[in-house]
């Protein structure tokens, strides 16, 4: 693992602290539909600056990322050990268009995958949560270490959503 890429993952870790991950999960599609209530489409896809993204894009890229994750704990819940594809949220930015896509439906889609997810993890059996997946770029992590960093995700795009609306 690069040293970038243990910098992020300590920063993500750090955003959850001793807070429950599971609880960050369940309530981060409300925190969306709270923030966002009430703003027109126009301003959800303003970019508050030309590189940075829109809040429509972060949620489009939160309703893919929730996709993975869901998929890459299946998958090492099922196999211990097992190789986890990586994927370049640029790429998928630019391939499925984020900054025009439908923002309404990707909370929708962001939320029934996050309530999947949640209720999968919910009823797995506590030792599946040791197993551990092999990541292509960043090595081995336990379905516990990416829980936690799907935690810290979620509360590290709510506050970039937090600052866009503070302007």
């Amino acid at each position: 693992m690069t040293t970038d890429v243990q910098a992020y993952f300590t920063t993500l870790k750090d955003l959850v602290g001793d807070d429950d991950p599971l609880a960050i999960l369940s309530e981060t599609p409300f925190r969306i539909r709270s923030l966002i209530a009430g703003i027109d489409l126009a301003a959800l896809r303003q970019k508050p600056r030309p590189d940075k993204s829109s809040i429509g894009e972060i949620i489009a890229h939160l309703s893919d990322s929730e996709l993975v994750f869901g998929f890459r704990l299946r998958t090492i819940f099922a196999a211990n050990g097992a190789p986890l594809q990586a994927f370049d949220p640029d790429a998928w930015a630019s391939a499925f268009d984020y900054h025009n896509r439908d923002v309404p439906a990707d909370v929708e889609l962001f939320s029934a995958l996050r309530s999947g997810n949640v209720r999968m993890l919910r009823r797995v059996a506590a030792p599946l949560m040791e197993h551990t997946g092999i990541h292509e770029e960043w090595g081995t992590e336990t379905a516990d270490g990416m829980i936690r960093l799907e935690a810290g995700h979620d509360r590290n795009h709510l506050a970039q959503i937090e600052k866009i609306l503070a302007g």
